[in-house]
């Protein structure tokens, strides 16, 4: 599949999944909420890092906006289309291999399974064992490794 075709797909998609909705809310969502809070406190949420993820404050910035929404939270389809316009910018063609180019370097777990679902059309069903594992590692260890959750949702 080309990158173009997978824009295509984008124009028209829901803004998340289920799954990527609930892997956001204990991942990225959470890490998030815990930063905002308070940046010195951070490490009291078992967070690593104290600064925000690009793509939260480009939607902050653009998302909301592009949408015409002032209360809706970040979401996966933002998320992949910003990845793949600053793909294209740093040298991908449209006509490159999303695969090949792209989606084998994604780690993001909820991004994963958004890409699946919506531009791979893996059905919801099929997808529920990996992200209920997603989702519980989240739950019983913050400190899980983003990149561990990425390999589950692969797999």
């Amino acid at each position: 599949m080309k990158i173009q075709e997978v824009l295509d797909v984008l124009k028209s998609a829901d803004w998340d999944t289920n799954w990527s909705r609930q892997i956001y809310d204990v991942e990225e969502g959470w890490e998030d909420k815990c930063i905002r809070k308070d940046r010195e406190k951070s490490a009291e949420c078992q967070i690593p890092i104290k600064h925000r993820r690009d793509w939260i404050i480009l939607w902050e910035i653009y998302g909301k906006k592009m949408y015409g929404t002032t209360n809706a939270a970040p979401n996966q389809r933002f998320h992949l289309e910003n990845y793949l316009q600053f793909k294209l910018q740093d040298g991908l063609k449209l006509e490159d291999d999303f695969e090949k180019k792209c989606y084998r370097y994604i780690r993001n777990a909820a991004l994963i399974l958004y890409i699946r679902e919506i531009v791979f059309k893996e059905t919801a069903e099929s997808l529920k064992p990996i992200a209920e594992k997603v989702v519980e590692q989240y739950n019983n260890d913050k400190n899980f490794p983003a990149n561990s959750a990425g390999k589950l949702s692969k797999s």
